[in-house]
């Protein structure tokens, strides 16, 4: 199979030598995200409630502009500085991913 980068030029190129994403076949691979503003490209640091909404905000973005959502997310991870953020981030991750795929799960 063939990887095609895919990107969103609304959102800030990453600073490094990667890409924001990249597709093979049906699949999305996006890199990971910082909370940073497509605007301004500066950092979110209003809280860590709006650092998480601005990382899920620029995923959805990638993934819509190519074609997808994040209803199709199979795989997600999130690097927590501070475990005392645990239930604001769940909070806000679980408004984004509605699908809970473990109860899709039937044994």
């Amino acid at each position: 199979m063939i990887f095609k980068k895919v990107e969103n030029k609304k959102l800030p190129m990453p600073k490094g030598c990667y890409s924001q994403a990249v597709q093979m076949g049906n699949l999305i691979f996006t890199s990971d995200q910082l909370p940073v503003d497509p605007i301004s490209g500066k950092f979110v640091y209003d809280g860590i409630e709006k650092q998480v909404i601005k990382v899920l905000e620029n995923i959805k973005a990638i993934l819509e502009d190519n074609g997808s959502s994040l209803n199709h997310v199979i795989k997600a991870t999130i690097f927590i500085s501070n475990i005392k953020h645990w239930d604001a981030v769940n909070k806000v991750y679980s408004d984004y991913f509605k699908i809970h795929y473990r109860q899709l799960v039937q044994l």
